[in-house]
C-alpha cells in the first residue's frame, strides 16, 4: 500500500487543527490504497496549537505525528523540518488555515503516473487577493521561474523523489515552494479560488512578506545583479557627460551638484545590493541549522 503524508506547519492555528484533522481523516477515506499520515510541525505557537494537535490524536483514524520546533524559524524552515522528517511515498503540503482545501487532493492524486510525480494546486482566484501577492508572482514567472503556474500555489503533491533532492539542497533563505518547481520536475496543476480564511488571522505581515520578496528574487532571478549593471552603465555615462562638460568649461555648479547626488545615490543603491549578497554569503558559511528540534512525538496509531 502507498504511504502518504501530509505535511502540515502550524503557527497559532489552534482554531482550525479540529475542523483540519476532520477534513484529512475525510479524504483519506476517498483514498482506500493510500496509508495516511499527518505530520504537523509547530513553529513555535504562541497559543494552545500543539495541545490542540495532542488533543485530536484519539479521534483520528489517520495517524498523527508532532515535531515542536524550539521557536518561530518561520513557515518554510517549518515545512523543511517536516520534509526531513517525513515518510513515505508521496507527500502533501497543507497549510494549517485551510484556505487551501484538502479535498483537492484525490484529484490531484488522479494525475500521479510513471511521469508525472508532482501535480500543483495554482490559485485560479483568492478571496484575500492582494496587489502585493499578484506583482510578486508576475515578477517571479517573469524573470525567474518560466514554467511555474499563474496565480501562485501553496498546495502541492509531490514524490519521494523530489523530497530527498529538496532535503539535500543546502541553501538558505531561499523560498521551498519554488524550489520544488525549479528541480524541473514535469508536472500537472489544477486550478482552484482560494476560500477566504476562517481561522485565525494571517501570520504573514508586512515585514515578513518583503523578506520572502527579496529571498525569492535573490535565489531565482537575476534581478539585483541586473540592477547593478545597469546602474553602473547610468553612471558611466554620466561619468563621460561630466568630463564632456569640463573640457568645453560649460560646467555649471549646479548642474555638478545634482549629478553628485545622483551618482551618490547610484553608489548607496549598489552598496545596499552588495551587503544583501554578503549577508546571505555570511548566513550560508556560518551554517547555522535552519531550524531546531524541541521534541518529536511518533505516530498515534
Amino acid at each position: 500500500m502507498m504511504a502518504l503524508t501530509f505535511i502540515c506547519p502550524t503557527y497559532n492555528n489552534e482554531g482550525s487543527i479540529k475542523t483540519l484533522v476532520k477534513r484529512v481523516n475525510e479524504v483519506a477515506k476517498n483514498l482506500p490504497d493510500k496509508n495516511c499520515n499527518l505530520l504537523f510541525v509547530d513553529d513555535g505557537s504562541k497559543d494552545n496549537t500543539v495541545d490542540e494537535i495532542n488533543k485530536n490524536k484519539s479521534f483520528s483514524e489517520v495517524s498523527i505525528e508532532l515535531i515542536e520546533l524550539t521557536r518561530n524559524f518561520g513557515s518554510y524552515n517549518s515545512f523543511l523540518a517536516g520534509l526531513h522528517f517525513a515518510k513515505g511515498d508521496y507527500f502533501i503540503y497543507l497549510h494549517a488555515d485551510l484556505q487551501d482545501p484538502p479535498e483537492l487532493i484525490p484529484k490531484m492524486f488522479s494525475h500521479i503516473s510513471p511521469h508525472i510525480e508532482l501535480v500543483i494546486a495554482n490559485r485560479n482566484n483568492r478571496a484575500d487577493g492582494s496587489i502585493f501577492s499578484t506583482f510578486y508572482h508576475w515578477v517571479v514567472k517573469t524573470f525567474g521561474i518560466e514554467d511555474i503556474p499563474k496565480g501562485g500555489f501553496d498546495l502541492i503533491l509531490f514524490s519521494e523523489n523530489i523530497r530527498s533532492k529538496i532535503v539535500s539542497i543546502s541553501e538558505k533563505n531561499t523560498n521551498i515552494v519554488y524550489l520544488i518547481s525549479w528541480l524541473g520536475f514535469p508536472y500537472v496543476s489544477i486550478p482552484y479560488n482560494r476560500e477566504k480564511r476562517e481561522y485565525g488571522k494571517s501570520q504573514w505581515g508586512f515585514w515578513k512578506k518583503v523578506k520572502l520578496f527579496g529571498d525569492t528574487i535573490f535565489s531565482f532571478t537575476n534581478i539585483p545583479l541586473f540592477i547593478i549593471r545597469t546602474i553602473g552603465l547610468i553612471g558611466l555615462l554620466m561619468f563621460f557627460n561630466e568630463i564632456f562638460f569640463l573640457i568645453l568649461s560649460l560646467f555649471d555648479s549646479v548642474i555638478r551638484f545634482e549629478t553628485n547626488t545622483i551618482l551618490i545615490s547610484f553608489v548607496l543603491i549598489i552598496l545596499e545590493i552588495i551587503s544583501e549578497f554578503v549577508w546571505r554569503i555570511h548566513e550560508t558559511v556560518r551554517n547555522r541549522p535552519n531550524f531546531v528540534i524541541k521534541s518529536y512525538s511518533l505516530r498515534s496509531k
